[in-house]
């Protein structure tokens, strides 16, 4: 029986570890339920071949694993001392830092978060974000204005999800071709220049650009109730403080799939943990 070690993470770790469990794999799941137990943690690590997996992301300081169901995190370093050569470790967005740690020590890395898990991760990243503006008194049936900022993988995957829903989203971005995209999906679109110039007319503003767009002279030009969610990693798109004091709605909203539909993103995960592991 193979042995695979789930180590941190969101509730999709929780589901994982069913998944694994049901594919008669031998799991063993630390910083999840419970505070770590290093010397069970150790004995597992010791083990000859097992799969350590790591969360999606790996970690959110840059230094250890997130454990936030538990509050805690576990340092890279920690990890390793207690980790053998022969043993694999599989992440989602693997820090450069952690790579060359492994490589040092023999360990073998592989990253999981590949185009395919992108691609499956931005449309459930869309469902949730839809249920962020439920959550925030947002009616799509009263069909708001609606911008959706960028047009990458889960820019497009959110203005696809508010279309269904009946909405008409406007689409701003910075280069042509991704305009000219979006024009040709039938979207209304907008230079993200002149967005950001006068966001004004926008009720509620998706931001996906992992880049400082929304600062307080921006967030000074748009209107007293509009509602912005930011999806975008770090270092994020809106100045949550200049938010705060323009009295303006303003979401964090990470990791969207690990908190809304956890079982259908570790699914995703988990059918490409099993590929990559019997490679």
């Amino acid at each position: 029986m193979q042995t695979v070690l789930l180590l941190g993470g969101d509730n999709r770790t929780r589901y994982l570890d069913r998944f694994f469990t049901s594919k008669q794999y031998s799991t063993y799941c630390f910083g999840v339920y419970a505070p770590i137990d290093f010397t069970a943690l150790k004995y597992a690590l010791g083990l000859q071949y097992v799969s350590i997996i790591l969360p999606l992301p790996v970690t959110k300081d840059g230094n250890s694993v997130q454990c936030p169901l538990i509050h805690s995190a576990l340092p890279f370093e920690t990890l390793l001392q207690l980790t053998a050569a022969e043993n694999t470790v599989y992440g989602g967005l693997i820090p450069k830092n952690l790579t060359e740690l492994c490589l040092r020590k023999g360990i073998r890395t592989v990253e999981y978060y590949d185009e395919e898990v992108v691609v499956k991760n931005a449309a459930l990243t869309a469902e949730g974000t839809l249920r962020v503006l439920a959550e925030n008194g947002i009616d799509l049936a009263a069909h708001p204005r609606i911008a959706v900022t960028g047009f990458g993988r889960v820019a497009k995957a959110t203005a696809q999800a508010l279309k269904s829903a009946g909405c008409a989203p406007t689409v701003a971005a910075r280069s042509a071709k991704a305009l000219a995209t979006a024009e040709a999906f039938g979207y209304a679109v907008r230079p993200l220049s002149a967005l950001l110039a006068d966001a004004s007319g926008f009720d509620v503003l998706i931001n996906t650009v992992p880049a400082p767009l929304f600062t307080a002279a921006q967030l000074a030009r748009t209107k007293q109730t509009v509602c912005i969610v930011d999806v975008a990693s770090a270092p994020f798109g809106v100045d949550f403080d200049a938010a705060r004091a323009l009295s303006r709605t303003a979401v964090k909203a990470q990791s969207l799939p690990g908190k809304y539909t956890p079982q259908a993103a570790a699914e995703v995960i988990g059918e490409k943990l099993l590929s990559l592991i019997s490679e």
